[in-house]
């Protein structure tokens, strides 16, 4: 580290280059297609590890899900033998035209694979392709350092693009009965009495679908602060969604994540950071033709540890383990039992 004039360690230019452990794997809903229940996806916003240089970067990020709880208006019911398993690959582009001011671009990749009740019979099957595009523009309109502390606040915004595929949902216009449906071939109808011996389907269209079709708007932001060798970190997102394909409409949907952290090791060259890490979503029911549906409001708290990682102003890595501890659904859905996220991004 580098040695002030009184002495003193200063801690201010490693401390400013570690923001990146934190922040990019910040939990900003909607880079996935749809805000589908209990499936929210993280845009990865990598703002930090540029400090003061601008120019392009590149970086990926994962979130990879497991859903086999069933629950029933936040309460667990019996129906073994459904579950999904959700992975959404981001692969993300941007560039700093300045140091406060940067774009992204983030292009999920989704692998779905499922196992629910069907017509009296077990489906097995997978969704697998590119989501909904997503393009934001980032703003840093405050950033102090000192050798004791730093803090930065950053705003994002942008709009979610139609590129996912919507045929699943249609899956719920053949449940709700209403006329116009588009049957697809191989992608029977949900019953509403399932057969005896067979549990209720908690798997839905929308819950497996790779788009939307609609434009969503986006906006959030993003706090960071920090004391010597502790910090905490705080952001938010809100997603303003539209009407999509098959008239149905993914609701709003507000999340946020945060907690306090340390530098485990602070080098002058490379940073790893631990961090206890709370977050949530909540979002109500969608709608279909103008009318509500009764299955798809949600919600949830996680809690897990962080770790982040970074090397220069080059390199920031993260990975994050979320484990729910308040689930509240409306009527009967597959929750998470967990969610693991990581993303890695570098200066070119």
């Amino acid at each position: 580290m580098k040695t002030r004039p009184d002495g003193r360690r200063d801690r201010a230019g490693v401390g400013g280059r570690v923001l990146a452990c934190m922040a990019t794997i910040a939990t900003l809903a909607a880079v996935a297609p749809s805000a589908r229940a209990c499936d929210v996806c993280a845009i990865y916003v990598a703002t930090e590890i540029r400090e003061t240089q601008a120019g392009p970067w590149v970086g990926v990020a994962e979130q990879l899900g497991r859903f086999q709880t069933r629950q029933e208006e936040g309460e667990p019911i019996p129906g073994g033998g459904q579950q999904l398993t959700s992975s959404i690959t981001q692969l993300i582009a941007g560039y700093d035209f300045l140091p406060e001011l940067g774009v992204q671009v983030n292009v999920p990749l989704i692998v779905r694979n499922f196992r629910r009740p069907i017509d009296g019979t077990w489906q097995e099957g997978h969704e697998n392709g590119l989501g909904d595009v997503s393009i934001l523009a980032v703003y840093r309109p405050f950033f102090h350092m000192d050798g004791e502390s730093t803090v930065r606040f950053s705003l994002l915004g942008g709009v979610e693009t139609p590129t996912g595929s919507t045929d699943r949902i249609a899956e719920e216009v053949d449940e709700g009965g209403h006329t116009g449906a588009r049957a697809l071939s191989g992608r029977p109808r949900h019953e509403e009495e399932p057969p005896p011996g067979f549990p209720p389907n908690g798997i839905h269209g929308h819950d497996i679908a790779l788009g939307s079709g609609s434009i969503d708007g986006l906006v959030g932001a993003q706090l960071f602060a920090s004391w010597f060798k502790f910090f905490a970190s705080a952001d938010v997102q809100y997603a303003i969604r539209s009407t999509g394909d098959y008239d149905y409409r993914y609701a709003n949907e507000l999340t946020w994540n945060g907690g306090p952290g340390i530098f485990a090791i602070l080098e002058h060259s490379y940073t790893l950071t631990v961090r206890a890490n709370v977050g949530g979503e909540w979002k109500e029911n969608d709608e279909l033709d103008g009318e509500q549906t009764t299955d798809t409001a949600i919600t949830a708290v996680y809690m897990g540890p962080a770790l982040g990682f970074t090397w220069k102003n080059l390199l920031g890595a993260s990975l994050a383990l979320d484990l729910p501890v308040l689930q509240e659904n409306s009527s009967i859905q597959l929750v998470p039992d967990f969610r693991l996220r990581g993303g890695l991004t570098w200066k070119i």
